[in-house]
């Protein structure tokens, strides 16, 4: 699922507030989660460090999740992480078919 809601530019052209956004490496990328999370319908982050999972959130709903974040969600496979430590992947890019990676959910910026 991409959460990034397109709309038709002056010229025709289908865009998003993040279509320029870009990441150097994940660092970057978590730093940018950091300050961005409520758009991933986080009320609170309780743990964000380099440790797999990266975030520990707490959703609007108040269920508590493990998410790993990656730049791109196959990374997920490519880190050999334990799908079963591991409720959400939350990536910058995800194949366009793709909504899970080793049976965990993800949530992508793009497509």
């Amino acid at each position: 699922m991409s959460i990034m809601r397109r709309r038709k530019s002056k010229e025709g052209k289908y865009v998003t507030k993040y279509a320029n956004l870009r990441f150097a490496s994940e660092q970057e990328f978590e730093h940018w989660f950091e300050e961005n999370y409520t758009l991933f319908g986080i009320r609170k982050l309780l743990k964000i460090d380099k440790y797999f999972p990266d975030v520990v959130a707490e959703l609007f709903n108040r269920k508590i999740v493990r998410i790993e974040l990656e730049l791109i969600a196959n990374n997920f496979i490519n880190h050999n992480h334990d799908p079963e430590q591991c409720d959400l992947v939350i990536c910058f890019l995800s194949n366009t078919k793709q909504t899970k990676v080793m049976g965990v959910p993800i949530i992508s910026m793009f497509q």
